[in-house]
């Protein structure tokens, strides 16, 4: 199994994250793929969930700083701390980490994306 190492940034990182969560649910366990395919998938998915659990903990922290709490639970950031709030969730979403990322060979690759889709038909 082949490795490489990428540089990504925290909002790469969430929003990868997101799409994991989205698109690699409960439900794709039900769709077989080829073992070096699904071990490559559930790495990378194990490491860029907990990243992005990460920086959605330091989001939060952020916001919790300047913010206060709702009626229903919700953070509300007073209007005098909206640019500074801004400037720090830039700041943290431009930092860059370097990401271990399980790769496949392309014909397995081709392999996969066939027994997807023909899952999905």
């Amino acid at each position: 199994m082949k490795t490489i190492n990428k540089t990504m940034t925290h909002n790469e990182i969430y929003k990868i994250a997101l799409s994991f969560l989205n698109n690699f649910g409960e439900d794709s366990n039900s769709t077989y793929l080829p073992a070096a395919v699904a071990f490559s998938i559930q790495k990378n998915k194990t490491t860029l969930l907990n990243l992005g659990n990460e920086v959605e903990q330091s989001i939060l922290q952020i916001l919790q700083h300047y913010g206060e709490f709702d009626e229903n639970g919700g953070i509300q950031v007073k209007q005098e701390n909206i640019d500074i709030v801004n400037k720090e969730l830039q700041d943290l979403l431009e930092i860059e980490q370097e990401i271990k990322v399980y790769t496949f060979k392309e014909v397995i690759c081709h392999v996969a994306i066939k027994i997807i889709t023909s899952s999905t038909k």
